[in-house]
């Protein structure tokens, strides 16, 4: 079953490295937050993100990465004979930079798929909880009490959160 919709789900994902085993839950999660980081950029792909257990979820995007399993190879196949535009890939360059982990000094290091869920967390509820200005002017600490309260497994990661909000500062271009 190949249709425009899932050729454009499975290069990004190629694009993103969000290729894994659909069976584990952490790859689930994974490919959940980099399509949000994506239309977070501004690469609409029509998904509806609400909150859940980890962070923004859409369940059209589970339907369809489901989908994209079934029909893995064909649609693989097609993608990769899919160009960006030069402003799609700009795009897609930037989620990559939000979806890299931050490095701390020493041997500190957060996984993957938990920096994925922080930073779409952080951005979903600054969009969520301050609605009336724009996101980036939303207040962090009160963020931050949010996202610890919401999620307290990331109070193990407390030192990543204000480097998780300045990467999205840095690389998400300011609302007016």
């Amino acid at each position: 079953m190949v249709t425009k919709e899932l050729v454009i789900l499975a290069k990004c994902l190629r694009s993103m490295n969000g290729q894994g085993d659909m069976e584990n839950l952490d790859n689930r999660i994974a490919v959940q937050k980099r399509i949000y980081l994506l239309q977070a950029v501004g690469l609409h792909l029509g998904y509806v993100f609400t909150w859940d257990l980890y962070g923004p979820f859409s369940k059209a995007l589970a339907r369809d990465t489901s989908t994209y399993e079934e029909y893995r190879d064909e649609l693989d196949k097609v993608a990769r004979q899919v160009e960006w535009t030069e402003s799609a890939a700009a795009k897609i360059e930037q989620a990559r930079q939000l979806a890299e982990p931050h490095k701390l000094e020493g041997d500190k290091a957060i996984p993957l798929v938990r920096w994925l869920e922080l930073v779409s967390t952080l951005h979903y509820l600054a969009n969520v909880n301050f609605r009336n200005i724009a996101w980036q002017d939303a207040d962090f600490g009160q963020l931050k009490r949010s996202l610890l309260g919401k999620k307290p497994h990331f109070s193990e990661y407390e030192s990543f959160v204000e480097k998780a909000w300045q990467r999205l500062q840095e690389v998400l271009p300011k609302q007016s």
